[in-house]
């Protein structure tokens, strides 16, 4: 049994690590020496604090506590809260306020009981402000906050915080220094604690150790405890501790925290002189003493550009002719003082500025629509390159002017703002560099002002502008295709041959995908450096907030109270190893092999990856005349690797790295030693054959053997190796014979060593193995054949987009599916269940409107894949927009359960009964969710939506 006791925190430091700000009524807050001033006149006020948008109790609190010091008069103190959830507060802004309660005259604590006010929430919730009621015939109230705790209800264990010192402000280990790993346990409850603390320490890459020791705590105590454990890898690690409560073996509880344990890229003194290594920040916003952790943290990474606010036209100039440059030169003399340069954003219209009609009809947004004279402008941004002549090299004229979230101009409005912007900066200015506003995408998103606005702008501002600059957030492979099939062909349309920079792109990694935002950094700024981008800007430094559904809330590289992800590891081995390259080549193989070379005259570096996802390693041999050779993982971690002569074997995987060639002066990648395509499924009770291309570097003959370290279980070799002759520099095809048991139904991995006799070239290469799936039976009463109902699986259609946040998928209940499929007689039958909180119609039966399931299915025989829709509520079966006579379709929906039941003729499909039962058929769904602004999101199976690229990657079924 958990006993629950009181565990009280402080809802906010009285210090400059908390920005508090006068939310409404008259009068002032201000930082004293022993508290905050707070200072009224006979009428209500509030306060608030920068932090209380993102903090989140999932329990609701029990109580406030405040500790207050009444100057004059007398007041009562009333609190207020809302929801923390993000989608829910915005479709439901209801908040819960407290009683008024009386402060006591002098110094004292007073107790504000949150029980009934907040009983009836069933969201988490968050502080929204704390109100002063002065009473009635009191004179002008000022009073003294000197603290506020919140108090909630939690087990002796769960009031137990954990944090991890370091030696720096962001919980960097610096590798190389004294520092130490020291662990501060704060118990929070009102009684004192005996616990067992478990410490489990775990690597990016999986290695884990681990400590014990008991701890006892007084209630309120901190103790700081050295660990015993100092990590043997770069890069990220988990911090976790178990805490088991000794006096009630129920009482367990997890914390979680992080470290990351490098040598710092930085901070280095001067500008970038190559590639702009940059981020996107929000430091202007936030307390003083984050403002300092953030430029330390920008700084220790290796961040030499940062993309940081406090430009604005209305902060600097709030009212006509009067300027405010305190926020703007904090940012530029702070970030300065650790040697990162500034990028503002000139932009955002101020009310006084603004068209008069505009103002007189309450046009919501002013900032965002062009001024009323086109002066006003040009004074602004004339004032903005006067003040930091010679201190800023690249300005942008505002943030994606093509969203109608950040813009209401017409093209002809922004060009003139982009022709004005260009010849203020250049005439104040010759050295700068007048850069386009940051265009958001070229894809089909739905808050475009309209499509084309990109392209046309390049073609009307032509001359105007010295750098391209655009987003296009996105995994790697979305941007890698939006740059060479959007973007690349719109510069060529237009003309366009400035440089580009690609100057806020990144994803987020919200939904547990830490990893695979770690992994897209390396990827998209190196493919951005290869294709030509003068930088390469993450969005961005820090984490928004805590909300767990919240896209916004996890861009960052670090979390928001500063503990490092696994991105910001990535950061800095990046800005280490690649910010002295001054040249870059494409090398890759293939659509699926990405290999990069990246030289400085000293050292080359050769990053890559397999973008398949299988799994597999490919072995590329490397001629070069390094002095010394080491592969650099995804955290920074060097081995170092064996050179056989002139030659290097690279074995390259999913996950990226980089072979460094020390004092080389040449490197040429010869070929791929054992290529294996292994995209083709094993079918039980089957041969699987098993193609391969065997190259040979020799100027002779050479003798190769082919034998198995491991097979998968279910899997049997024809023989147990194989020995073939090569020919000279030449490449030999061969194909490998396996027998599939009837039981081989799980992914296995294939172990296969080559050895070249008397070349000295040796290795083992992993092969994934994945089985076709086999459905038997013609009912549906059974486990469905595939779920989709990951993060993972899904494709939003504003995945970066602020202001349509509330689109996003959250979790199962939002959208999900789960499909069976069976063989009935000559027709295939289908049912899919779909959960989906918020019915849509398909009125249009369009893919940009209406729930609706995208069917597709590839022939094993055929390339050409066939796609069938079907438009909620529609008992119809459409291709290319025409109905299907030939398909029978059920739907039927029940409170938020749609089933779709489904019967297609395999001749439909262009399949006989024997087509099928030989070559199996490739399958995928996708599930699409409009909740009423259009299509939100689409859930399929694997990682991307499938088209007629991937379909050859969809499951393979046999009936």
């Amino acid at each position: 049994m958990k006993e629950a006791c009181e565990a009280s925190r402080p809802l906010f430091p009285i210090d400059d690590n908390a920005q508090f700000q006068h939310h409404w009524g008259k009068g002032s807050v201000a930082l004293g020496t022993n508290g905050l001033v707070c200072q009224g006149d006979t009428t209500p006020f509030a306060l608030t604090e920068r932090k209380f948008p993102v903090l989140r109790y999932e329990r609701q609190p029990r109580k406030l506590v405040f500790d207050t010091e009444i100057l004059s008069g007398s007041a009562r103190v009333s609190a207020s809260f809302s929801y923390a959830d993000k989608n829910v507060y915005e479709t439901n802004k209801t908040g819960f306020t407290t009683q008024e309660v009386s402060l006591p005259a002098g110094r004292g604590k007073t107790v504000l009981d949150l029980s009934a006010a907040l009983t009836k929430a069933q969201f988490a919730t968050r502080p929204r402000h704390l109100a002063f009621f002065p009473a009635k015939g009191s004179e002008p109230v000022t009073l003294i906050l000197h603290g506020v705790d919140i108090v909630e209800n939690q087990t002796p264990a769960e009031a137990v915080d954990l944090d991890v010192a370091t030696g720096t402000g962001v919980h960097v280990l610096r590798a190389g220094t004294d520092d130490k790993v020291r662990l501060i346990f704060t118990n929070r409850s009102s009684l004192p604690g005996d616990f067992e603390i478990a410490m489990a320490y775990e690597s990016f890459f999986g290695t884990k150790e681990t400590e014990t020791f008991s701890l006892r705590l007084r209630p309120g105590e901190r103790r700081e405890v050295a660990s015993g454990w100092y990590p043997d890898q770069i890069g990220h690690w988990t911090v976790r501790a178990a805490i088991a409560n000794k006096n009630a073996p129920a009482d367990r509880c997890e914390k979680n925290r992080s470290l990351a344990f490098f040598k710092p890229a930085g901070p280095t003194e001067g500008r970038a002189k190559n590639f702009l290594f940059s981020v996107c920040t929000h430091t202007e916003r936030w307390s003083p003493g984050d403002r300092r952790l953030e430029a330390e943290a920008a700084a220790l990474c290796g961040v030499k550009v940062s993309r940081v606010g406090g430009y604005g036209w209305r902060s600097l100039e709030p009212q006509r002719g009067v300027w405010n440059w305190s926020m703007a030169d904090e940012m530029f003399e702070l970030y300065g003082q650790k040697g990162i340069e500034i990028q503002p954003i000139l932009w955002g219209s101020p009310s006084w500025a603004s068209q008069k009609a505009l103002v007189e009809n309450k046009t919501p947004d002013l900032w965002k629509h062009f001024p009323a004279d086109i002066n006003d402008w040009r004074e602004y941004v004339r004032q903005v390159a006067r003040h930091f002549w010679g201190k800023i090299r690249y300005y942008e004229n505002w943030n994606e002017p093509d969203l109608t979230g950040f813009s209401a101009m017409t093209l002809d409005e922004y060009v003139a703002l982009q022709k004005a912007f260009y010849e203020e900066i250049v005439k104040e200015d010759a050295e700068a560099i007048p850069m386009t506003g940051g265009f958001a995408t070229l894809t089909r998103h739905r808050s475009l002002i309209y499509q084309d606005f990109q392209k046309d702008f390049l073609r009307a501002a032509k001359g105007f502008f010295k750098v391209h600059a655009i987003h296009e957030h996105g995994w790697f492979k979305d941007y890698q295709r939006r740059i060479d099939r959007l973007l690349f062909p719109v510069r060529k349309q237009t003309g366009t041959t400035v440089p580009w920079y690609s100057n806020e792109t990144a994803m987020t990694s919200v939904g547990g995908q830490e990893r695979k935002q770690a992994e897209t950094l390396m990827k998209k700024l190196l493919f951005a450096w290869v294709r030509g981008s003068i930088g390469y800007t993450w969005y961005d430094l820090r984490n928004d907030g805590y909300d767990p559904k919240y896209g916004e809330h996890h861009f960052g590289l670090v979390s928001n109270d500063f503990y490092p992800k696994p991105v910001y590891s990535v950061y800095n081995m990046l800005a280490t190893h690649y910010a002295p390259m001054t040249s870059a080549e494409d090398l890759s193989p293939d659509a699926d092999g990405y290999l990069f070379r990246f030289g400085d005259g000293k050292d080359i570096l050769l990053p890559a990856w397999c973008e398949s996802g299988s799994g597999q390693t490919r072995h590329f041999l490397v001629e070069t005349d390094a002095q010394a050779v080491s592969v650099i993982d995804l955290m920074g971690q060097e081995r170092p690797v064996e050179k056989r002569g002139s030659r290097v074997v690279y074995a390259v995987g999913h996950s990226p790295c980089t072979l460094k060639l020390a004092g080389a002066t040449s490197a040429r990648v010869v070929g791929e030693l054992v290529h294996v395509d292994s995209s083709r499924e094993a079918v039980p009770g089957r041969t699987w054959p098993l193609p391969l291309t065997l190259r040979n570097a020799e100027a002779r003959e050479a003798a190769l053997t082919l034998s198995f370290d491991a097979l998968p279980a279910g899997l049997k070799a024809e023989t147990p190796s194989a020995k073939m002759t090569l020919p000279a520099n030449g490449t030999t095809n061969a194909t490998l014979l396996f027998a599939a048991a009837e039981n081989f139904t799980a992914p296995g991995e294939i172990r296969l060593r080559y050895n070249v006799e008397g070349a000295a070239l040796s290795g083992v290469v992993a092969i994934p193995v994945t089985p076709a799936k086999v459905i038997r039976g013609t009912a549906f009463n059974r486990a469905p054949d595939f779920t989709l109902n990951k993060i993972q699986q899904v494709t939003a259609t504003t995945p970066a987009d602020p202001f349509n946040s509330r689109r996003l998928w959250k979790n199962p209940d939002d959208l999900s599916a789960r499909v069976w499929l069976c063989r009935d007689g000559d027709a295939l039958r289908l049912r899919l269940e779909c959960t989906d909180d918020l019915p849509c119609p398909s009125e249009a039966k369009t893919d940009a409107q209406g729930d609706q399931v995208r069917l597709h299915f590839l022939a094993g025989h055929s390339t050409t894949e066939k796609v069938y829709d079907l438009f909620w509520p529609a008992p119809t079966l459409f291709a290319d927009g025409k109905p299907i006579p030939e398909a029978n379709v059920a739907v039927q929906r029940k409170g938020v359960l749609t089933t779709w039941d489904i019967r297609l003729p395999l001749s439909v499909l262009g399949l006989s009964s024997a087509q099928l039962a030989e070559n199996g058929l490739r399958f995928n769904v996708d599930v699409g969710d409009d909740d009423g602004d259009g299509m939100d999101s689409w859930i399929h199976l694997g990682e991307e939506r499938p088209d007629a690229e991937n379909m050859q990657k969809a499951p393979l079924l046999f009936f």
